[in-house]
């Protein structure tokens, strides 16, 4: 495998290092992105921003284009380095990122008001959303989900066109900032929301519509909305994410909880997506994404949760058992041994917040698209979407799974299908890698399903922090009576879980084993 280092920008509209007609069906995402490589039938993805790995298929080295990225990579002036095959056949990546002497990226919206119809009609062009024939005549902005403790500014936008816009014109967008509290904003960049989500949604958000049936649209086995473009500025906190208007599909509410069918579906989902990462050395190499073990998370939620507890105490007395009220009060002590298993090996590419309101669904309804290819293992469209992943890390996969089962099902449903819902996880989790399966094997050997059942347990317990720290949102007067109920919900579900696993008995044996050390 070769590891190539790219002077400038893989594409840019002012300074091009890579011309459109270099690789066939070569697409630059957003000016400054590069989306989309038709490499013969080997679907590969070429995106190039900040720290950001630019991964290929294997086969692309001893494919008909080798030649081609030969001649380039000595006429362009790229610099090349050898190393060992890697056993994961489906994750070897050429790796490349810009130089220190990089053309800066070209300036971008940071709210609302600097959206124009010039520079939605370029984004939209750019995509393959709307032709050069067509452009953007207007569009109306509505800004949506105030008041809720969220750290973004989001805004609906309804657009119309002149010309023949064509099927793939979206009639509705939404525009992801920054917030413009300075309160809102700091919380967001100490937690690196916005590069995380940012980078993620660079790296594996699902394409456009518009992308062509050669190139796989969903990078990674699950659905995130279509992103038309996603820029972040570490130095200014500056940040803008165009995406696809879900409205055709129906939110989830966590409230109300998640049938067994539909946590299935995560569960599957979930299993895949694990799997794309699962033990990769290339969760190293992305400086975005932190590592769960990571002293930030210490200072985060366990800290929190000291403040948190005794509001949720008042706010909801009677929710907490007495016999969990002891070790419960000392789970923030208990976080570093937790996090430390959390965030061991083996490791993977988490969602981070994966909560049934971060989940949609389509009922009944296919893409007009239907000659996409899909993700290895996936046999149909994804019927599920997840937002929301400016908490996405890297830890072991039970992290998300417990976070999940414990506070988005009702208990009576989670205690029904527990196992068989852990079961479709981990078989997911074996059998999605289908262009690779023995190299997935490899990496999960000395991973057994009795290995997940105790991480779950440990994942069941960290998580509960979450919930018993919305009780400060509360009590500061955020996000109003959904955030109550959604406090509760939480908390009286997760106790549930904690209860029927006995791990109040975990934390005590956490604190005894650390006392000892």
């Amino acid at each position: 495998m070769q590891w190539f280092r790219l002077p400038f920008p893989f594409v840019s509209s002012s300074t091009p290092n890579l011309e459109p007609n270099d690789f066939p069906a070569l697409s630059p995402q957003a000016g400054s992105l590069c989306d989309g490589l038709d490499l013969g039938g080997q679907s590969a993805l070429a995106r190039v921003g900040h720290n950001l790995v630019a991964p290929f298929h294997q086969p692309f080295l001893q494919g008909p284009l080798s030649s081609t990225f030969t001649s380039l990579s000595s006429s362009r002036g790229f610099t090349s380095q050898s190393t060992n095959s890697s056993t994961f056949s489906r994750l070897s990546t050429i790796h490349a990122s810009y130089s220190t002497q990089a053309a800066p990226q070209a300036s971008f919206p940071s709210n609302i008001k600097e959206f124009s119809t010039s520079w939605l009609t370029d984004i939209l062009r750019t995509s393959g959303a709307i032709g050069a024939d067509s452009a953007v005549q207007s569009f109306s902005s509505e800004q949506v989900g105030e008041g809720v403790g969220l750290v973004s500014a989001l805004y609906k936008l309804k657009v119309t066109y002149i010309g023949a816009p064509g099927t793939h014109a979206p009639s509705g967008l939404v525009a992801k900032f920054a917030h413009p509290s300075d309160e809102a904003r700091a919380f967001a960049i100490r937690n690196g929301s916005y590069e995380r989500e940012a980078r993620f949604y660079q790296n594996f958000g699902t394409r456009p519509a518009a992308t062509p049936a050669t190139v796989n649209r969903h990078k990674v086995p699950i659905r995130t909305p279509e992103i038309y473009f996603c820029e972040y500025e570490p130095d200014t906190a500056r940040l803008c994410i165009l995406m696809q208007d879900v409205s055709d599909f129906e939110p989830l509410d966590q409230i109300k909880g998640a049938t067994f069918d539909e946590a299935l579906g995560v569960m599957q989902d979930i299993g895949r997506f694990h799997a794309l990462c699962w033990n990769s050395p290339d969760l190293d190499t992305w400086r975005w994404l932190p590592q769960l073990h990571e002293p930030r998370f210490l200072a985060f939620d366990p800290q929190e949760y000291r403040t948190a507890w005794p509001r949720a105490l008042k706010l909801f007395p009677g929710v907490i058992p007495d016999h969990l009220l002891s070790p419960l009060s000392q789970l923030p002590d208990a976080a570093p041994g937790l996090l430390e298993r959390l965030g061991g090996s083996p490791r993977s590419l988490l969602h981070g917040d994966l909560r049934l309101d971060n989940v949609y669904i389509r009922r009944g309804k296919a893409d007009a698209d239907k000659a996409a290819p899909l993700a290895a293992g996936v046999t149909q469209e994804p019927n599920l979407l997840y937002i929301d992943f400016g908490d996405c890390c890297a830890g072991r996969g039970a992290h998300d799974v417990g976070y999940f089962l414990s506070q988005s099902l009702e208990p009576a449903v989670r205690r029904e299908h527990e196992k068989k819902l852990l079961h479709a996880y981990w078989g997911a989790l074996h059998g999605s890698d289908a262009e690779d399966v023995e190299g997935m094997q490899e990496r999960l050997a000395g991973y057994d399903f009795e290995d997940l059942v105790e991480d779950y347990k440990f994942g069941v317990l960290y998580n509960f922090c979450l919930a018993v720290n919305m009780a400060s949102l509360i009590e500061e007067g955020k996000g109003g009576e959904r955030v109550r109920q959604l406090a509760r919900t939480a908390i009286e579900r997760a106790v549930k879980a904690i209860e029927d696993h006995n791990l109040g008995e975990l934390v005590h044996k956490i604190l005894s084993s650390s006392s000892q050390q």
